[in-house]
């Protein structure tokens, strides 16, 4: 299981790639997208997304106060 440090550590990693990703593919003020390029953009922001969701959750769930006895 993944821990919260973890799934930080991911994202951090996608928006590197994702900013190497727009430095490599911008030619003279133009995007120039390859297919395996924006598959590899699609993939990766689907993967932050999913990282984002189980942040929020993690967030839900260790803000609000506790409602029962442990």
């Amino acid at each position: 299981m993944l821990t919260i440090q973890d799934l930080h550590s991911r994202s951090y990693e996608i928006r590197d790639r994702l900013d190497e990703i727009f430095t490599e593919i911008e030619v003279d003020g133009y995007f120039v997208l390859t297919y395996e390029r924006a598959t590899e953009i699609v993939n990766l922001l689907m993967e932050a997304k999913h990282l984002s969701n189980r942040i929020g959750y993690h967030s839900i769930l260790t803000s609000g106060p506790c409602s029962g006895p442990h």
